[in-house]
């Protein structure tokens, strides 16, 4: 069977939030043709609420990697999480600086949030849940925590704490830059890479298609047999990608689904 691992944030969904209609017609239509996974850094409820609207029902990747939902009524694959010490150091890094305006903690099916209450809020607005307020940052320790996101202030602050955090913890954990000024940390085997190649085993798929649009795709390109990049991808994901789909977006990528999912074009 064909696997096709696409993401949501800036391939399903544009930045508004709503969903490409010509690409989620299509997806809603067809989806039986192969084994579709959405693959995305937002926890579970985020992209359960994408199934629903798409009339899914998985499987799907979560927090890039750190959870795999085989579908419904099948519990899910939990990554490895993130050092305690590497918890609290972040959590030390974010109290420090003044440009870091929130921090979100994720674990396999709860999400905490702490910081800027407009931040927060458009946090919760794109995962259509809402998070536990944390207000003690420093005496906070959760358990099993699968992936951290850093909100940073400003493009300056963004690149300053990326680097930051990746000279303290590269070996530990992956650190990784996403839009629009966010941070992330997993444990360093949790990738979208290597959710796609779990999955390549778990659901015995023969060829696995990537589509993505951001830096956090690049495992996912290279673990797929063929992979597409959106017209408004960066130059780095652009260049991994064995093909890259001419804008408008909606039309080109609604019309890869349509030929992926039953071998015809418009």
């Amino acid at each position: 069977m064909l696997g096709i691992a696409v993401d949501i944030d800036g391939t399903l969904v544009d930045e508004a939030g709503d969903l490409y209609p010509a690409t989620a017609e299509t997806l809603a239509r067809y989806w039986p043709g192969a084994r579709v996974i959405l693959a995305s850094a937002r926890p579970p409820q985020g992209i359960r609420y994408i199934l629903e609207r798409l009339g899914l029902d998985g499987p799907y990747i979560a927090l890039n990697g750190g959870i795999i939902s085989p579908g419904k009524g099948q519990p899910p694959l939990v990554g490895n999480p993130i050092p305690a010490a590497v918890f609290t150091s972040v959590c030390g890094v974010t109290l420090s600086k003044k440009s870091i305006k929130a921090l979100f903690i994720y674990g396999a099916e709860e999400w905490f949030a702490w910081g800027d209450a407009a931040v927060i809020a458009q946090e919760k607005a794109l995962t259509s849940a809402a998070p536990t307020i944390v207000q003690d940052l420093a005496g906070f320790r959760p358990a099993g925590v699968v992936k951290l996101l850093v909100a940073c202030g400003g493009k300056a602050s963004w690149i300053q704490t990326s680097e930051l955090l990746s000279g303290r913890f590269g070996g530990i954990c992956t650190v990784r830059r996403s839009r629009p000024c966010y941070v992330e940390i997993t444990a360093t085997d949790v990738t979208k890479g290597v959710a796609l190649e779990n999955c390549r085993r778990l659901f015995h798929l023969e060829k696995c298609v990537a589509i993505g649009d951001g830096l956090n795709d690049l495992d996912m390109f290279k673990a797929a047999d063929i992979s597409y990049a959106t017209p408004e991808a960066p130059s780095e994901l652009k260049k991994q990608a064995t093909y890259v789909l001419e804008p408008p977006h909606d039309d080109s990528l609604a019309e890869l689904f349509l030929r992926l999912l039953t071998g015809t074009k418009k």
